[in-house]
């Protein structure tokens, strides 16, 4: 059996906990849906995992590391989660890394590496799509299709405030002050404020009917030529790659990329968000 190495014992946080009705991390409209309340939002499980990975690729994993994650269960506001890794072989550039809740329901599982990004679980992990013509809430999409270009500024305001307020997962000190880099770097979450937003928010959501709530379902971060800073401007790219349905939701996968001002990659984010059939009127009279 491979060597285990863990991460402490960390309350989940929920960074959407104040939002309003319509979200899935609102209690009601979680419970409406029938969730047990509003769960943890899964880039903020996925902050805790930064320096379980760190302890195994150093700050090389800034420069040129992943982490790729396929969640499996909801958490939420202040239950227990640890981060486990299998030690990786000598000379591996990845490895195997989960989230259990104290009572040992796996959260999420996926790969962690430096490098080569090609065998992460989410590049290997088999998409089964559907025509989009047979689809209802993502029936106006199809692979390929491009997203946006956005002008990002990485403002580290809202870093710095979860930072203070303990909002993020098993935080380093380099997500508040210049440490291991002359800069602040971003957190998991402000990876997302950065590869994200723009592409669905103004890209995604438009084409989409009214009134669905979605929910992360995984979510794979790359360091390119990092580190990602905060209070820089990137260009961020996106394209959609696939769509696809389950019995409860229908899924959209899209591809983003950040660029710096001199043109060079940064960074990339591959994504799965699901969209829940029983939160739109296309599907709620079944």
């Amino acid at each position: 059996m491979a060597d285990v190495i863990k991460g402490p014992m960390w309350s989940a946080r929920n960074l959407s906990h104040n939002v309003g009705a319509g979200s899935v991390h609102n209690d009601k409209t979680a419970t409406e849906l029938g969730f047990r309340g509003g769960p943890v939002r899964a880039d903020n499980h996925m902050n805790q995992f930064i320096p379980v990975v760190l302890e195994i690729f150093g700050h090389r994993w800034f420069e040129h590391g992943h982490l790729s994650l396929d969640f499996k269960a909801a958490t939420l506001e202040s239950e227990q989660v640890q981060v486990l890794s299998n030690v990786p072989e000598s000379g591996a550039s990845y490895t195997q890394v989960w989230m259990e809740r104290e009572d040992g329901l796996v959260v999420c599982r996926g790969t962690a590496g430096v490098g080569d990004v090609t065998h992460s679980e989410l590049r290997t992990k088999e998409v089964h799509q559907t025509d989009p013509s047979s689809l209802r809430i993502c029936r106006n999409l199809s692979v390929g299709m491009d997203l946006g270009t956005y002008e990002v500024h990485l403002d580290s305001a809202p870093q710095f405030e979860r930072y203070d307020s303990g909002m993020i997962s098993d935080p380093i000190k380099n997500y508040r002050e210049p440490d291991l880099y002359e800069h602040v770097i971003a957190c998991p979450s402000s990876y997302l404020e950065l590869l994200w937003r723009g592409p669905t928010v103004e890209g995604l959501s438009p084409l989409l009917p009214a009134g669905f709530v979605g929910l992360f379902g995984a979510i794979e971060i790359c360091n390119v030529s990092g580190p990602v800073f905060m209070d820089q401007t990137y260009t961020v790219e996106s394209k959609l790659v696939a769509v696809g349905e389950t019995p409860k939701t229908e899924f959209v996968w899209h591809d983003a990329w950040a660029f710096d001002a001199s043109g060079k990659e940064i960074a990339s984010l591959r994504m799965m968000q699901r969209i829940l059939k029983a939160s739109s009127d296309l599907y709620s009279k079944e």
